[in-house]
C-alpha cells in the first residue's frame, strides 16, 4: 500500500503552484484523488470557467457511483455539451 501513496506523494511534490489557476487544478485533483493527473487538471481548468468545474464537482460530490476522477469528467462533459453556468 506504501507505494501507491508514495506514488501520489511524488506526482504532487515536482508539482508547486505559481497562480491561482495551478492552485485551483491542485485542489481539485487532491478532492479527486487524482493528483498524479495534475496536468490535465490543469488543462482542464485553462479550457473552462471555475463555475463550470465548481459545478461538474458538486455533481460529481452528489452522486460518486464511480470513480470521482471519472465521474468528474462524465459530469464536466455534460455541463459544456448543455452549456454550462
Amino acid at each position: 500500500m506504501s507505494d501507491i501513496l508514495n506514488r501520489f506523494a511524488q506526482a504532487e511534490s515536482h508539482f508547486r503552484p505559481q497562480t491561482a489557476s495551478e492552485f485551483f487544478a491542485l485542489q481539485l485533483a487532491r478532492k479527486l484523488g487524482d493528483t498524479s493527473r495534475i496536468r490535465h487538471y490543469l488543462s482542464l481548468v485553462g479550457q473552462h470557467s471555475e463555475p463550470v468545474i465548481c459545478e461538474a464537482f458538486a455533481s460529481t460530490k452528489a452522486k460518486p457511483e464511480e470513480t470521482l476522477s471519472k465521474s468528474f469528467e462524465i459530469e464536466l462533459r455534460q455541463i459544456t455539451q448543455k452549456g454550462g453556468p
